[in-house]
């Protein structure tokens, strides 16, 4: 693999295909993945101090433990305008969609007025969503939806830019440690993401290159960019155009892939 600069803090990486190999991934339970993302959360919600400001409060509840400051980077690192020309998207799918903060962000940040489409497993975030950004009127643009992403059928549905911020962050092994679960999770949301997608998908991930084994938490699941790669690449097969990762701030463990499709 080669890498090569790239504006701000992303590298194009260019994969040798030829050498990307798995081996089958297993069944999921979607019962458990529920049950294990909810308690995930639950534990963030009632660590975060509620004497903060609400905006602060629902951050650092969806998993940005610096708060605001963390969630702008990553949304900035995941929108940008040098990666994705936001005068020609119309319409946008969220995975793990949390308080619908997203779509704030891209309406002040790029003046998106397109269709935008929320979808997460926990309740409490999508009725705070519902509440804040969408109305019940018809042609509403903006939809939140309650539910497991692998589990939602969205027909022949395609959205130009598919975002997934908020998950692969939780440890589908727990109590063990992160490992074939949550790679199988990982491998299948991906895998949905791009089906989706017209021309782009955004994915973060906690980056275990970098972060120390023994600063890890055992709630949490992290991955090698060598993995993502791999299941960005299976997923993609002849769509596949580019691939760019950055960190905020540089070599940190939060990563955002780009990546590049042919339009379907």
């Amino acid at each position: 693999d080669t890498t090569e600069a790239f504006v701000a803090n992303f590298r194009t990486v260019r994969p040798n295909k030829s050498s990307l190999t798995m081996s089958p991934s297993g069944p999921l339970d979607s019962k458990s993945i529920v049950s294990r993302t909810e308690d995930f959360y639950k534990e963030r919600r009632d660590a975060t101090d509620t004497n903060l400001p609400q905006d602060e409060i629902e951050a650092i509840n969806v998993g940005y433990v610096g708060g605001l400051k963390t969630q702008q980077n990553l949304f900035e690192m995941a929108s940008d305008p040098s990666l994705l020309d936001w005068q020609k998207i119309s319409r946008v799918l969220d995975v793990g969609c949390g308080y619908g903060a997203l779509c704030d962000f891209l309406k002040s940040q790029h003046h998106y007025q397109g269709e935008f489409v929320g979808i997460d497993i926990v309740p409490e975030f999508i009725d705070g969503a519902i509440k804040a950004y969408a109305t019940e009127s018809e042609e509403s643009l903006t939809q939140f939806i309650c539910g497991d992403f692998l589990e939602k059928d969205f027909g022949v549905e395609t959205f130009d830019v598919v975002f997934s911020i908020g998950a692969l962050s939780v440890n589908q092994d727990f109590p063990e440690q992160y490992g074939k679960l949550s790679f199988d999770y990982a491998r299948k949301i991906v895998a949905k993401c791009v089906n989706l997608a017209g021309s782009a998908v955004s994915l973060y991930f906690p980056n275990s290159d970098n972060i120390e084994e023994g600063e890890r938490k055992p709630r949490m699941a992290y991955y090698s960019q060598r993995e993502i790669e791999l299941m960005v690449i299976e997923a993609c097969g002849d769509r596949f155009q580019a691939m760019k990762f950055g960190s905020s701030p540089p070599n940190s463990r939060r990563t955002i892939v780009h990546v590049s499709l042919t339009n379907v």
